[in-house]
């Protein structure tokens, strides 16, 4: 049987964990992370009340999340009752974050269910996982609400999406493409040199990987989920920069961004 994730009653809660009752500890320290980040969680052990039916609050719990953070381990390998609760979000439309907490092989049940999901492996590095898992369920609520429904009155704290040598690398060589025949410094931000395609024409593959790939820096596994949303209105590439740059919390790490695709792109 698995134990999950809440703080507080039904619907006052965003993100339900499943997990195996093996697990509990690691459920508790992820649960714990997350609502530092101020994502209020679901989880059984502590939030099923006394007398409660079980079945009917975990039911009630994963229909007012808005996603399920799924923890795999070789224990959750074997839960049924896990397989039932991912088939419970989709049918909630909850979104599904699988995280890897151990790199062993999913059973033919996962492989089904989870095959088209975006992991998060936590295995290899404990700190940047959780983050990156942080940002991604902010991302999903975001994109399936406006709002992180639930969240949890703490200040968050965007993750560091790169190390400190890598933003002085990155502002360096923005810095020295500004100043070779650059615009000055007074005039808007610069285009990117991509000519703009018409609507409903679709964008080049490998600009888009490309954008993806600078976007997953700051946001993480979501990055491919808003590239492909915002791609489908974005009339060019510059277009689709701007619009999925708005995902990214914070404006320095924003014009971070833009100017590593302006550099990318060219």
């Amino acid at each position: 049987m698995s134990d999950n994730a809440q703080s507080g009653g039904d619907g006052d809660h965003s993100v339900f964990i499943s997990f195996s009752s093996h697990d509990r500890r690691t459920a508790k320290l992820v649960c714990k992370e997350l609502e530092k980040h101020g994502l209020r969680c679901w989880i059984s052990s502590r939030d099923v009340q006394p007398g409660e039916n079980y079945q009917s609050a975990i039911v009630r719990a994963i229909k007012s999340a808005k996603v399920v953070i799924v923890l795999f381990t070789a224990h959750a390998n074997h839960s049924d009752e896990i397989k039932k609760e991912i088939s419970l979000a989709s049918r909630f439309k909850a979104a599904v974050i699988p995280v890897r907490v151990e790199d062993v092989s999913m059973d033919e049940a996962f492989s089904y269910e989870l095959a088209t999901r975006q992991w998060v492996d936590a295995f290899k590095g404990w700190e940047m996982a959780l983050e990156n898992l942080a940002e991604a369920a902010h991302a999903y609520i975001r994109l399936q609400g406006g709002s992180s429904i639930g969240a949890v009155k703490l200040p968050y704290r965007p993750r560091r999406s790169i190390d400190p040598a890598r933003l002085r690398e990155l502002e360096r060589l923005s810095a020295a493409r500004e100043q070779i025949g650059s615009a000055p410094a007074a005039t808007a931000t610069p285009v990117l040199p991509v000519a703009p395609a018409a609507r409903g024409t679709p964008l080049p593959n490998e600009g888009q990987a490309a954008i993806q790939a600078a976007l997953a820096a700051y946001l993480g596994p979501i990055a491919r989920v808003l590239v492909q949303k915002y791609a489908t209105d974005a009339k060019s590439l510059p277009d689709l920069v701007d619009k999925v740059a708005g995902e990214i919390p914070t404006l320095e790490a924003r014009a971070v961004f833009k100017r590593e695709c302006a550099r990318i792109l060219a």
